[in-house]
C-alpha cells in the first residue's frame, strides 16, 4: 500500500478562517448578462476569498493569478478573451464546458473558461463546476505552499480525474538489483473525483530521480506521495515529449524554468587514423520514455567524437545487442588494446534502464570479465546515481566517470542564466565532455605526446584524454557548477601528469567563453 507523506484537509478554507485574507483575489471576467444569469456561483465562490467580478471593458485583467471567464467565443465584450484561451490550448467548447489552462498572459497563472453555445448553457457549466472550480483554485494554493522555495517545475493535468482513471508512476521507488523486465506499474486508487499534479524536483534531469505526486479531490483532501519517475494515466505516460514537459501551458509553477536553447551542432570529419580500439555507445531510451533527443544527441555526439578521436564504434539500445557486441568484441580484442563504454539513459543506483529492461552495473561486470585482462576498459556513466556503480566497475575497469553523484540525478540540456556553455545540446554533462575530447584531439602534437607517456608507463593514453576532458566538462556542466549534481572520475593509475597542453589555434575554454 502506498503511504503519503502528508493529509491536508484544506475544506473551503473553513480550518483556518484567517486564510482568505492571505489569499490573492479570484478574478471572475463576465459581461453584464453572465453576471447577472450567475450571480449564486459568484456568491458561492465568495465563500473562501475575495472575488472581484469585472467587465473586459472596464479592467486588464492579465495581471491576475487566477481568472474565471464566463461566456463562448460569441459572448459580448468576453468573446476575445475566450478565443485566446481557446487557442492556447487548442480546444473547442463542444466536448468541454469547463476548459483549464495556464500561463495564457503571465507566469504561473490559472485561467478557467466556462461556458456553453449560449447563455443558458454557460450558466449550467457554472452551476455543474462549481466545486471543480473551487478545489481547483484551493488545490493551487496548496501546491505553492507545498513546493515553497524548491526550484521544482509543477504540471497540472487539466481535467479532473474521476474514480475510474489508473494514475501511476512509471516504474516502483526502488528497481529490482538483477536483470529483468521491469515491473508493471501499480495505481494509486482514487475513491472520489481528484485534480492531479505531478512535481518534477529535478526539472530536465534523466530518471529515477525525486518526484511527487498530488491528488486534490473535489472535497478538499490533499495527499502527496513521494516517487522516482513520471506519471502514467490510463497506461499513457504524461509529459515525457519534450514538446509537452516545455509546454507551459501545464505549468503550474516554474520557478523561473525556461525551455533550452537548441542550437544545431556541425559534423566535423574523423581526421585521425583508425586504430584497433573500439566503443559501445548504449542508449537506453525507449518510447514513451522522456529525453528522447537529449540522449539522441548523446548517441551521435560520443559516437562522432570518439571517431574523432581514432575509436571503432558500435551502438546498442537492447540488452541483446550489448551481450551481442560485448561478446564479439571480448573476442576479437587483443592486449594494450582499448575499450570504451558510454550509458546514456534513465535508471537508479547500479541499475540501468534499457528500454524496458533493467540492465545492471553486475550485468555489465559480468559481461567484461570474459576480456583479456590487459584490454584496458574504460566506462562513462551519465545516468541518474551513476557513482554508486563504481566501486562496481574498479576490479574490471582502468577508468570510470561518473556523470552525477550516486545520490544525484543526471541532467539532460538545460541552459539556466549562469550557463556558460547554452549553446550546447543533449545531456548537460555529456555535452561539455564531447566539446573537450573533439577540441583536445585536434591537436596530433599533444595526443602524440600522451601516447608515448602512457605506453612508457603501460596504460591507455585515453586515459590522459579523458582526464582532461573530465575535468573540464565538469567545468561546462551548469547543474555541477551550482552544486546540484556532482560528477566523479576514479582512475585506477595513480602517477598521472600530462603535459599541460590547449587545442590548436585556440586558447582557454572549449566552448569558445575565453
Amino acid at each position: 500500500m502506498k503511504t503519503s507523506v502528508v493529509v491536508l484537509l484544506l475544506l473551503m478554507g473553513l480550518l483556518c478562517p484567517c486564510r482568505a485574507e492571505n489569499l490573492p483575489p479570484l478574478v471572475v471576467l463576465a459581461n453584464s448578462i453572465d453576471r447577472e444569469l450567475n450571480a449564486d456561483f459568484v456568491q458561492n465562490l465568495s465563500q473562501n476569498r475575495e472575488v472581484v467580478v469585472v467587465n473586459p471593458a472596464e479592467c486588464e485583467v492579465y495581471q491576475y493569478r487566477y481568472i474565471i471567464i464566463l461566456g463562448g467565443a460569441k459572448a459580448p465584450d468576453t468573446g476575445v478573451y475566450t478565443e485566446s484561451v481557446l487557442r492556447s490550448q487548442e480546444s473547442d467548447l463542444t466536448t468541454h464546458s469547463m476548459i483549464v489552462t495556464l500561463n495564457v498572459w503571465k507566469n504561473n497563472q490559472i485561467v478557467i473558461l466556462l461556458a456553453g453555445p449560449d447563455r443558458e448553457a454557460t450558466k449550467k457549466a457554472c452551476e455543474t463546476h462549481l466545486q471543480h472550480v473551487v478545489s481547483l483554485i484551493d488545490a493551487a494554493d496548496s501546491v505553492s505552499e507545498i513546493v515553497g522555495s524548491a526550484q521544482a517545475l509543477v504540471f497540472l493535468w487539466p481535467f479532473v480525474l474521476s474514480p475510474s482513471d489508473q494514475i501511476a508512476p512509471f516504474a516502483p521507488l526502488a528497481l529490482p538489483l538483477k536483470m529483468t523486465k521491469l515491473p508493471s506499474p501499480v495505481s494509486y486508487s482514487l475513491k472520489e473525483e481528484n485534480w492531479f499534479f505531478w512535481i518534477d524536483d529535478c526539472p530536465s534531469a534523466k530518471f529515477a530521480h525525486p518526484t511527487r505526486f498530488v491528488f486534490y479531490s473535489t472535497t478538499g483532501t490533499c495527499n502527496v506521495y513521494s516517487e522516482r519517475w513520471w506519471p502514467m494515466l490510463n497506461g499513457v505516460p504524461l509529459w515525457v515529449e519534450a514538446s509537452s514537459y516545455w509546454d507551459t501551458s501545464y505549468w503550474v509553477w516554474s520557478a523561473g524554468f525556461e525551455k533550452p536553447h537548441f542550437y544545431l551542432t556541425g559534423t566535423s570529419d574523423p581526421g585521425m587514423e583508425r586504430s584497433k580500439d573500439r566503443a559501445l555507445i548504449i542508449n537506453g531510451w525507449n518510447s514513451g520514455q522522456p529525453l528522447s533527443s537529449d540522449m539522441a544527441e548523446d548517441e551521435r555526439a560520443v559516437k562522432e567524437a570518439l571517431m574523432t578521436a581514432g575509436v571503432s564504434v558500435e551502438t546498442a539500445s537492447t540488452s541483446s545487442e550489448i551481450t551481442q557486441v560485448l561478446i564479439t568484441y571480448a573476442q576479437e580484442m587483443n592486449a594494450g588494446e582499448t575499450l570504451l563504454i558510454y550509458i546514456t539513459a534513465h535508471g537508479d543506483k547500479g541499475v540501468f534502464l534499457i528500454q524496458d529492461i533493467i540492465f545492471t552495473a553486475h550485468d555489465l561486470v559480468t559481461l567484461l570479465s570474459s576480456f583479456d585482462e590487459e584490454v584496458y576498459i574504460h566506462i562513462i556513466l551519465d545516468t541518474c546515481g551513476a557513482s554508486y556503480s563504481i566501486p562496481y566497475l574498479k576490479p574490471v575497469a582502468e577508468l570510470v566517470i561518473a556523470a552525477a553523484g550516486e545520490n544525484d540525478a543526471a541532467y539532460g540540456d538545460c541552459d539556466p542564466a549562469h550557463d556558460i556553455n547554452p549553446g550546447d545540446r543533449g545531456s548537460e554533462f555529456t555535452s561539455g565532455l564531447v566539446i573537450t575530447i573533439k577540441e583536445l584531439t585536434r591537436s596530433e602534437t599533444g595526443v602524440n605526446q600522451w601516447k608515448i607517456q602512457a605506453a612508457s608507463q603501460n596504460y591507455s593514453w585515453y586515459v590522459l584524454l579523458l582526464k582532461e576532458s573530465f575535468r573540464m566538462a565538469r567545468e561546462l556542466d551548469a547543474n555541477a557548477l551550482s552544486g546540484m549534481t556532482t560528477p566523479v572520475m576514479w582512475i585506477a593509475v595513480t602517477d598521472l601528469e600530462p603535459p599541460a597542453q590547449k587545442p590548436e589555434g585556440e586558447s582557454g575554454c572549449p566552448c569558445g567563453g575565453g
